[in-house]
Protein backbone atom coordinates (compact mmCIF):
# COMPACT_ATOMS: atom_id res chain seq x y z
CA UNK A 1 0.00 0.00 0.00
CA UNK A 2 1.44 3.45 -1.21
CA UNK A 3 0.69 6.67 1.45
CA UNK A 4 1.47 9.15 -1.86
CA UNK A 5 -1.13 11.61 -1.92
CA UNK A 6 -2.42 11.23 1.59
CA UNK A 7 -2.52 12.72 4.71
CA UNK A 8 -0.64 11.94 7.97
CA UNK A 9 -1.74 13.84 10.72
CA UNK A 10 -0.50 17.50 9.95
CA UNK A 11 1.72 15.95 7.24
CA UNK A 12 1.28 15.42 3.19
CA UNK A 13 2.77 12.04 1.37
CA UNK A 14 4.85 13.50 -1.60
CA UNK A 15 6.57 10.57 -2.90
CA UNK A 16 8.18 6.86 -1.88
CA UNK A 17 11.69 7.11 -1.78
CA UNK A 18 12.60 3.66 -1.59
CA UNK A 19 12.92 1.07 1.39
CA UNK A 20 14.20 1.34 4.55
CA UNK A 21 15.67 -1.07 7.12
CA UNK A 22 12.30 -0.50 9.30
CA UNK A 23 9.87 0.08 6.42
CA UNK A 24 9.30 2.59 3.78
CA UNK A 25 11.06 5.88 3.32
CA UNK A 26 8.51 8.65 2.15
CA UNK A 27 9.21 12.49 1.43
CA UNK A 28 6.47 14.26 3.09
CA UNK A 29 5.70 18.04 3.40
CA UNK A 30 4.43 19.98 6.75
CA UNK A 31 0.74 21.63 5.86
CA UNK A 32 -0.02 24.36 7.59
CA UNK A 33 -2.88 25.23 9.30
CA UNK A 34 -4.17 27.45 6.44
CA UNK A 35 -3.37 24.76 3.53
CA UNK A 36 -5.35 22.29 5.63
CA UNK A 37 -8.99 21.35 4.18
CA UNK A 38 -11.42 23.32 6.53
CA UNK A 39 -14.42 21.26 7.89
CA UNK A 40 -16.94 20.64 5.27
CA UNK A 41 -20.68 20.88 6.35
CA UNK A 42 -23.12 17.97 5.10
CA UNK A 43 -25.98 20.20 5.17
CA UNK A 44 -28.22 19.50 2.60
CA UNK A 45 -26.56 16.50 1.53
CA UNK A 46 -27.58 12.98 1.17
CA UNK A 47 -24.82 10.20 2.82
CA UNK A 48 -26.68 6.73 1.59
CA UNK A 49 -30.31 6.57 3.44
CA UNK A 50 -29.66 9.61 5.50
CA UNK A 51 -30.96 13.16 4.58
CA UNK A 52 -28.70 15.38 6.44
CA UNK A 53 -30.53 18.17 8.06
CA UNK A 54 -28.57 20.16 10.01
CA UNK A 55 -25.53 20.16 12.13
CA UNK A 56 -25.78 19.69 16.20
CA UNK A 57 -22.31 19.56 17.42
CA UNK A 58 -18.57 19.23 16.13
CA UNK A 59 -15.80 17.57 18.04
CA UNK A 60 -12.17 16.86 17.38
CA UNK A 61 -13.11 13.50 15.49
CA UNK A 62 -15.93 14.77 13.68
CA UNK A 63 -19.80 16.37 14.11
CA UNK A 64 -22.78 15.15 14.76
CA UNK A 65 -25.65 15.83 12.33
CA UNK A 66 -29.47 15.56 12.64
CA UNK A 67 -30.68 13.30 9.95
CA UNK A 68 -33.68 11.78 8.23
CA UNK A 69 -33.33 7.92 7.40
CA UNK A 70 -34.98 7.52 4.85
CA UNK A 71 -35.51 3.89 4.12
CA UNK A 72 -37.18 4.08 8.01
CA UNK A 73 -38.86 7.41 7.82
CA UNK A 74 -37.53 8.71 11.43
CA UNK A 75 -35.17 11.27 12.81
CA UNK A 76 -31.27 10.15 13.55
CA UNK A 77 -28.39 11.53 15.42
CA UNK A 78 -25.56 10.90 12.20
CA UNK A 79 -22.20 11.07 13.89
CA UNK A 80 -19.32 11.05 11.17
CA UNK A 81 -15.68 10.90 11.29
CA UNK A 82 -13.99 14.15 9.80
CA UNK A 83 -12.62 13.80 6.46
CA UNK A 84 -9.32 15.03 7.33
CA UNK A 85 -8.01 12.02 10.06
CA UNK A 86 -10.04 9.40 7.98
CA UNK A 87 -7.07 8.20 5.83
CA UNK A 88 -5.33 7.30 9.23
CA UNK A 89 -6.31 3.71 10.39
CA UNK A 90 -5.99 4.24 14.26
CA UNK A 91 -8.64 7.02 13.80
CA UNK A 92 -11.07 4.65 11.97
CA UNK A 93 -10.74 1.70 14.17
CA UNK A 94 -11.25 4.49 17.53
CA UNK A 95 -14.16 5.78 15.71
CA UNK A 96 -15.73 1.94 15.54
CA UNK A 97 -15.25 0.89 19.02
CA UNK A 98 -16.80 3.78 20.02
CA UNK A 99 -19.61 2.64 17.68
CA UNK A 100 -19.54 -1.19 18.94
CA UNK A 101 -19.10 0.54 22.65
CA UNK A 102 -22.21 2.06 22.43
CA UNK A 103 -24.26 -0.10 20.56
CA UNK A 104 -23.69 -2.50 22.97
CA UNK A 105 -25.38 -0.30 25.89
CA UNK A 106 -29.18 -0.41 26.38
CA UNK A 107 -30.60 1.71 29.12
CA UNK A 108 -33.33 4.52 29.06
CA UNK A 109 -31.39 6.94 30.23
CA UNK A 110 -28.78 6.42 26.77
CA UNK A 111 -29.33 6.54 23.43
CA UNK A 112 -29.46 3.76 20.99
CA UNK A 113 -27.02 3.41 18.10
CA UNK A 114 -28.82 1.88 15.09
CA UNK A 115 -26.17 0.99 12.53
CA UNK A 116 -22.82 2.20 10.91
CA UNK A 117 -20.71 1.86 8.54
CA UNK A 118 -18.95 3.63 5.42
CA UNK A 119 -20.86 5.94 2.41
CA UNK A 120 -18.27 7.78 -0.26
CA UNK A 121 -15.34 7.11 2.17
CA UNK A 122 -17.01 8.81 5.07
CA UNK A 123 -17.16 6.49 7.91
CA UNK A 124 -20.55 7.20 10.32
CA UNK A 125 -22.89 5.75 12.91
CA UNK A 126 -26.48 6.45 13.22
CA UNK A 127 -28.07 7.00 16.87
CA UNK A 128 -31.37 7.66 18.25
CA UNK A 129 -32.15 11.05 18.01
CA UNK A 130 -33.48 13.21 20.74
CA UNK A 131 -34.80 16.12 20.97
CA UNK A 132 -34.01 18.86 23.44
CA UNK A 133 -31.16 21.21 24.93
CA UNK A 134 -28.08 19.98 25.29
CA UNK A 135 -25.83 19.59 28.63
CA UNK A 136 -23.72 22.80 27.52
CA UNK A 137 -26.41 24.54 25.62
CA UNK A 138 -28.11 24.51 29.13
CA UNK A 139 -25.41 25.37 31.18
CA UNK A 140 -24.30 28.58 29.02
CA UNK A 141 -28.21 29.04 29.03
CA UNK A 142 -28.73 29.54 32.81
CA UNK A 143 -25.38 28.75 34.36
CA UNK A 144 -24.53 26.81 37.12
CA UNK A 145 -27.41 23.92 37.99
CA UNK A 146 -29.31 23.94 41.60
CA UNK A 147 -27.49 20.68 43.98
CA UNK A 148 -30.84 19.30 43.69
CA UNK A 149 -31.19 19.22 39.67
CA UNK A 150 -27.35 18.40 39.69
CA UNK A 151 -27.83 15.09 42.20
CA UNK A 152 -31.13 14.11 39.85
CA UNK A 153 -29.10 14.34 36.70
CA UNK A 154 -26.43 12.74 38.31
CA UNK A 155 -28.74 10.00 39.36
CA UNK A 156 -29.75 8.93 36.28
CA UNK A 157 -26.12 8.98 34.74
CA UNK A 158 -24.77 7.20 37.22
CA UNK A 159 -27.69 4.14 36.50
CA UNK A 160 -26.86 3.94 33.38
Amino acid sequence: MSLEGQRLGEFEILERLGQGGMGAVYKARQVTLEQRPRRMSLEGQRLGEFEILERLGQGGMGAVYKARQVTLERLVALKTLQAAIAADPEYIARFRREAKAAAALIHPNLVQVFSAGETDGLHWFAMEYVEGESAQDRLKRKGRLDPEEAIAIATHVATA
